[in-house]
C-alpha cells in the first residue's frame, strides 16, 4: 500500500519517486528538498470486518538549509491532494482500495534535521479496504 500511495502522490504533484519522493525511508544521498511517505503508528483494525484497516501515514517534507518556506509549501502541496481524497485504487495489489484519506493535522513545522534543514510533518488516516476478501 505504501508504494502505491507514493506512486499516486507522484502522479498528483511535482515530486518524482526515487528522486524527490521516497517510500518508507530516505537515502543518505537524498537531495535537501524532498518528501518522505512513511507508515506511522496509531492505526487500527475494524472489529466488524477483517477487510478494513485504518492505516496511519506520515509525510515529512524537507527543504535546503535556511529554506523554511519551500519545505512548508511542499507539505501544503501534498496536503492539498491527500486530505479529502477518496475512492482510490492503489497498491502493489489491485485488490487494495482506499476509501478515504483524512489529515489528522495540517502541516506542522517539526524543526530542523542535523544539517539544519527545515522539516514539516503531516499525519494522515487512510481507510484501506481489501477487495474480494483478500
Amino acid at each position: 500500500m505504501l508504494k502505491g500511495l507514493t506512486t499516486w502522490i507522484e502522479a498528483q504533484t511535482t515530486f518524482v519517486t526515487g528522486t524527490t519522493l521516497y517510500a518508507g525511508q530516505r537515502q543518505q544521498e537524498s537531495p535537501d528538498r524532498c518528501a518522505l511517505v512513511a507508515e506511522n503508528g496509531g492505526g487500527d483494525t475494524n472489529f466488524w470486518t477483517r477487510d478494513m484497516e485504518w492505516v496511519m501515514i506520515q509525510i515529512v517534507t524537507r527543504g535546503a538549509k535556511g529554506d523554511y518556506f519551500t519545505a512548508r509549501d511542499d507539505a501544503r502541496e501534498i496536503h492539498n491532494v491527500l486530505h479529502g481524497a477518496a475512492g482510490i485504487e492503489f497498491g502493489t495489489s489491485p485488490d487494495i482500495f482506499c476509501a478515504t484519506i483524512t489529515a489528522v493535522n495540517p502541516p506542522q513545522f517539526i524543526g530542523e534535521d542535523d544539517k539544519r534543514r527545515p522539516e514539516y510533518s503531516t499525519n494522515y488516516r487512510v481507510a484501506v479496504y481489501k477487495k474480494n476478501g483478500t
